[in-house]
């Protein structure tokens, strides 16, 4: 893969930042927090971060690149060839999570699964590959190479270090599988010793080992265990004349077999035995449990029978309590509908009564009295606007004082007093009559006969007042009131008639005050809703409870008839146990050798590991070495020649003149030296025949003058096979490594 082009928008403290890469070397050359270390975080994330990921780790590896200025969203861009090929890669994380991986053809691929294993293809050596050495800081090996120096113990030897990256990048860890086989050992043999075969320190099955017990063990304690309970169950041995006869069967068959299985006679006869002892030792333990099942069940099932009987019982009894309750309920349910008809009809009867009185109290007024009285009245009014319609006037002056009787149309004669200084003035409509005891006055008005009609209003006034003192009435609006009142009485009462008789349908008032009396004395029950629902919640419980005594008492007979007693089966159960106790013994003794053998294959296997192990790392890492040595002597200036290595530790280097330093007493600048050269030689070693390319921070910045200069060389020299990408805050350190410079 060789990067052409990485693009950050945003991503932690860079809000849009585009750098262009060549084949060969680049110089990313920027001051302190230009952010240089966070293009190459975003290089890692583009290549190796999803961007589906649970929360725990978007707190933990991707929360602190979230944009410095704000936002919910980082999103890169990266172009590279793979095999002269072009590919196309888009990412976002955070709010907005999003992948596309642009192919040379034009399709993309945008799936999270998909586009992970496509770039893992292109990128051909395992993540850890680069994370360790392909894209890290140069510092990180300086360490590593310190911490091997200074405390062995607490990490791998160099060479397991390089051994481990070398294999590990392949999908193979050399150590993980010894580290497997040892743990496999371990299960196996632990607290086993194997000269004396017997558990160590001599603590056998009546003083074992508590804790630590491994699988060989762990077998021989079962077989010595089951051997002691065999030696206290003498009863069961006459048992195992049926196991011996299968055995004797197997062995026959074996024998048939015998040019066949040569090779493997013990193991195979062991095997056969096996098998056909575990078939017929879990078809006991099937009996067994079978039998140990009906005996704990027996005793429950006859105490259930016993149990189902009286409730079954209780529950009959109880129906018949509630169907007494039921006509009870059906007789109380029929009275409360008489009851409530005579409470109705009382209610009725008592209004009828109330509107009768009310009736009987109203003095009726026909409509034909109430005709007449209103034609009379009418008659009256007509006289009295007939008069009042004419236009008379009179004025009196007396020259004296003098007392006069004045009549007025019809109205009635009042006294009045006339003086010089109070004249009288009268008016009417009809006549005015004037009278005094020494003469008379009347003055009439020509428009009608006065006379006459004065006599007819006499006339009809003496009717009108006849007729309302026969009635009994003060005036016609009174007479009204009591014809509306007697109309309205006399029509509740026929209603009410109705209602009753409504009420009543066929039946007598008196009657059903009778029955009504005797219907009190009935008890109150629950209603019937509530009594079917009990009835069938019952009823459902007996049909179960029936089903239920019928299942235990078949299945009693059934148990009776086939084992005849409780006694009886408990017999047959010893039985059976002491069989499977024989056959237990047996079992374990050929799980003993078969756990044995599987732990002498182990032990095989260990020594042909160890075996292969030490010629491979004989020779494994030849070419590496080659390849380190020609690069230590330039990188330090042609002082030192090699690192030299053991099993457990880098504890020295040689000169050039054959003298031995402890790699402790090197400077800082010739340990970078060789850092230097060790990732070199790596990064060489792993990509071969790849495009690759290799990121490093800063390599010269503790060297002094002259190795920075074979320092640059080297990588200029790496630069013409390989990508390299150096970064650098060092515009000095940029020119001397020259090439193609990107300055941010």
């Amino acid at each position: 893969m060789i990067l052409q082009k990485l693009r950050l928008h945003p991503f932690a403290g860079i809000s849009d930042l585009t750098v262009d890469f060549r084949e060969g070397l680049n110089i990313i050359l920027g001051p302190n927090e230009a952010g240089k270390s966070t293009l190459v975080n975003g290089l890692r994330m583009l290549l190796f971060m999803p961007v589906k990921y649970s929360k725990p780790r978007f707190n933990n590896e991707i929360s602190r690149f979230m944009p410095v200025s704000g936002g919910d969203t980082i999103r890169g861009e990266i172009s590279f060839l793979h095999n002269a090929s072009q590919y196309h890669l888009k990412k976002s994380w955070g709010a907005t999570d999003s992948n596309v991986l642009k192919l040379p053809d034009g399709g993309e691929i945008s799936d999270v699964a998909a586009v992970g294993e496509k770039l893992q293809e292109l990128l051909v050596l395992k993540e850890g590959t680069y994370h360790t050495v392909l894209i890290t800081y140069q510092s990180k090996l300086t360490g590593t190479l310190e911490a091997i120096a200074h405390d062995p113990s607490a990490t791998h030897d160099l060479n397991a270090v390089l051994r481990k990256a070398i294999f590990e990048t392949d999908g193979i860890s050399i150590d993980r599988l010894q580290d497997k086989i040892q743990s496999r050992f371990s299960e196996y043999f632990e607290h086993w010793d194997r000269t004396l075969n017997l558990p160590e320190k001599g603590k056998d099955i009546d003083n074992q080992w508590l804790k630590g017990r491994g699988k060989i063990l762990e077998a021989y304690y079962r077989k010595e265990g089951l051997k002691n309970q065999l030696q206290n169950a003498l009863t069961y041995e006459h048992q195992l004349d049926d196991i011996n006869q299968t055995i004797q069967t197997v062995s026959s068959t074996v024998k048939e077999l015998k040019d066949f299985i040569s090779g493997n006679k013990k193991r195979i006869e062991d095997a056969r035995q096996c098998m056909i002892v575990s078939a017929r030792l879990k078809e006991i333990r099937r009996e067994e449990d079978g039998l140990r099942e009906i005996s704990r069940g027996w005793p429950a099932v006859l105490e259930a029978i016993k149990n189902g009987s009286q409730n079954l019982k209780e529950l009959e009894e109880k129906s018949a309590s509630l169907q007494r309750e039921k006509e009870q309920a059906d007789l109380y349910e029929s009275g409360k509908k008489m009851l409530d008809k005579f409470r109705r009809a009382s209610r009725k009867k008592e209004e009828l009564q109330k509107a009768k009185k009310e009736l009987g109290e109203i003095m009726p007024v026909s409509d034909e009295d109430f005709g007449k009285l209103e034609n009379l009245s009418r008659g009256i009014s007509r006289i009295e606007t007939s008069l009042k319609a004419g236009r008379l006037s009179l004025q009196l002056e007396a020259k004296e004082k003098m007392e006069l009787n004045v009549a007025q149309d019809l109205n009635e004669t009042g006294t009045f007093t006339a003086t010089p200084e109070q004249p009288l003035e009268f008016s009417a409509g009809g006549q005015i009559k004037i009278e005094h005891e020494k003469w008379r006055i009347r003055v009439n008005s020509g428009e009608a006969d006065f006379e006459k009609l004065q006599e007819s209003f006499s006339k009809s006034s003496k009717e009108y007042q006849a007729l309302l003192d026969r009635l009994k009435t003060k005036d016609l609006p009174e007479a009204a009131a009591r014809r509306d009142a007697y109309k309205k009485a006399k029509y509740d009462v026929t209603t009410l008639k109705a209602q009753l008789a409504e009420i009543l349908e066929d039946d007598n008032f008196e009657k059903l005050a009778e029955s009504a009396k005797k219907l009190q004395d009935i008890p109150a029950t629950r209603s019937l809703m509530q009594i079917a629902e009990e009835a069938g919640h019952l009823a459902a419980k007996k049909e179960q409870l029936s089903s239920q005594l019928s299942a235990n008492q078949q299945l009693a007979e059934q148990w009776e008839k086939e084992y005849v007693s409780q006694e009886n089966l408990l017999d047959q159960l010893i039985e059976k146990r002491a069989k499977v106790k024989g056959m237990e013994k047996k079992n374990t003794e050929a799980d003993f050798s078969r756990v044995t053998d599987e732990g002498n294959a182990i032990i095989e296997i260990q020594e042909t590991f160890q075996k292969i192990k030490s010629e491979l790392d004989a020779n494994t890492l030849d070419p590496w070495i080659s390849e380190i040595k020609s690069l230590i002597a330039p990188l330090t200036g042609n002082r030192y020649q090699f690192l030299k290595m053991d099993e457990r530790n880098l504890h020295e280097v040689v000169r050039q003149d054959g003298m031995k330093l402890p790699f402790d007493y090197l400077s800082v600048g010739t340990k970078d030296g060789m850092a230097l050269a060790l990732r070199l030689s790596m990064a060489k070693y792993f990509l071969k025949e790849l495009d690759g390319f290799l990121v490093m921070d800063d390599p010269l910045v503790d060297m002094d003058p002259e190795r920075q200069d074979y320092a640059a060389e080297a990588i200029r020299r790496f630069g013409e096979e390989k990508q390299i990408i150096i970064l650098t805050c060092h515009p000095s350190h940029a020119n001397l490594l020259g090439a193609h410079i990107i300055r941010i």
